[in-house]
């Protein structure tokens, strides 16, 4: 069996996919857009339509370890044989602060140094440093899927998103429409530093604990009404001025950590499209 008429966008988590899933993929024309299909219902698709399916779990859940993701994506294109795969990517400073910024939207007490650290012990992190390599992310897709993914940096949907598109329409083989402008509120906004913190220190009296597939909110009784401390804090207290999160120091030093990794990203993207990064 061969799947060339399916497209998988598989994230990753905190790429602008809320975006591209309302806003982008529903809009496009020539292709049949899914999202948080069960396997059942892929079994109807008809042979004569193409398909894009948008779910960043497809790539691991939020905290997975590398090899779970390498593992699901392995497992994903065996399903498929045949067919494509997408996934876009950010600089790893921002990456690493956004993931935090949920890490405590579902249930997190820890200090961001013990969150993630690029030094010492790996074994008490909540996300290990060698979990993070978009470059295996690559190559495995590559591997899996016999042929070369679509790669885009998350910045690109404010920089060049006329020039991101017109590749996109030519690897789905079917031209999209004009890209809509960015729309905030399709966008994830990260929790501010005070904010976080007085987040984190709730979170730590109330003895909520996190998840780790990032599925479970804390609170569910509360967030019925909206009235649970993650949406106060992010929502509604989020609206007030205050500082990053994770600082800009923190985020360049991570970037600098990674920057072998973060150049293999932009190189992969130039050696095949003409895209101007």
């Amino acid at each position: 069996m061969h799947y060339g008429n399916l497209y998988f966008h598989v994230g990753l988590h905190k790429t602008a996919t809320t975006y591209l899933q309302r806003l982008v993929f529903p809009r496009w024309a020539g292709i049949k857009y899914l999202r948080y299909r069960n396997i059942e219902y892929f079994l109807r698709l008809s042979d004569s339509e193409k398909y894009l399916i948008s779910c960043e779990g497809l790539s691991g859940g939020t905290f997975a370890r590398l090899d779970d993701r390498l593992r699901g994506l392995r497992r994903l294109a065996a399903m498929f044989p045949g067919s494509h795969a997408i996934i876009g990517l950010r600089p790893h400073g921002g990456f690493v602060a956004s993931l935090y910024s949920q890490y405590l939207r579902y249930g997190g007490s820890a200090p961001f140094e013990a969150f993630f650290s690029l030094d010492g012990p790996q074994e008490n992190v909540v996300w290990r440093r060698e979990d993070l390599s978009f470059r295996a992310l690559i190559e495995q897709l590559e591997t899996a899927f016999g042929e070369a993914p679509f790669v885009f940096q998350m910045s690109e949907l404010k920089t060049n998103r006329d020039g991101l598109m017109a590749d996109l329409s030519a690897f789905l083989g079917t031209p999209g429409g004009p890209p809509p402008e960015v729309d905030d509120k399709a966008q994830n906004i990260s929790l501010g530093a005070w904010q976080g913190h007085l987040l984190r220190t709730i979170n730590r009296r109330a003895g909520v604990s996190h998840t780790p597939d990032g599925r479970n909110r804390p609170f569910p009784r509360l967030a019925r009404w909206r009235l649970d401390p993650t949406t106060i804090c992010h929502k509604v207290l989020g609206r007030l001025p205050g500082g990053p999160l994770v600082s800009g120091e923190v985020r360049q030093r991570i970037d600098a950590a990674y920057r072998d990794d973060w150049d293999f990203v932009t190189d992969y993207i130039k050696s095949l499209s003409c895209r101007h990064l």
